[in-house]
């Protein structure tokens, strides 16, 4: 059985920037949506950053307006929080918006096990914290999860796991 995956990342939805154009990344998911059904992609796998952040009542509009145009998009969907999806809101409130847990999991599909690794994608900022912190219990999910593994695995997340630093990289 073949796989056929599209992945989306970086939508940043928003304001434009010196270095995104937040303005059109709406009409930018309508292409997406007809390059989903022109490549016959079955599922779709939205690696985060779906919105520039600005605070949280804006905030929640983007990712309503996101999630919107999710629904134009043929194909199961699933999504990971980049960090500018949780400067200003909680991993509950994207939840509730896109209609599905955020949770770490795991999708046996056509041979292949995709590892929706959800590690916390805030940044903390600040003398003692610089860029992404993983957690004990984010890593050890991961750990017995590829420990577990009894075929492919494809593991996706918006979260590096190199250890080098994010700074001024995010």
């Amino acid at each position: 059985m073949t796989l056929r995956l599209a992945n989306v990342a970086d939508i940043h939805h928003g304001r434009p920037s010196t270095a995104k154009r937040g303005d059109r990344a709406l009409p930018l998911m309508d292409d997406f949506a007809a390059f989903v059904r022109q490549s016959g992609a079955d599922h779709v796998l939205d690696l985060g950053d779906r919105i520039s952040d600005e605070d949280r009542d804006t905030d929640l509009v983007l990712q309503a307006e996101v999630a919107e145009a999710f629904r134009a998009v043929p194909g199961t969907h699933w999504h990971l929080n980049g960090n500018h999806d949780r400067d200003h809101l909680s991993v509950a409130d994207k939840e509730t918006i896109l209609g599905q847990s955020l949770d770490h999991q795991v999708l046996d599909l056509g041979g292949w096990r995709i590892v929706l690794w959800r590690a916390d994608s805030k940044i903390r900022r600040g003398a003692d914290h610089q860029g992404f912190v993983l957690t004990e219990p984010d890593l050890v999910w991961l750990a017995r999860t590829m420990q577990a593994a009894d075929r492919p695995c494809l593991v996706v997340s918006h979260v590096p796991v190199s250890g080098h630093s994010q700074i001024g990289n995010y």
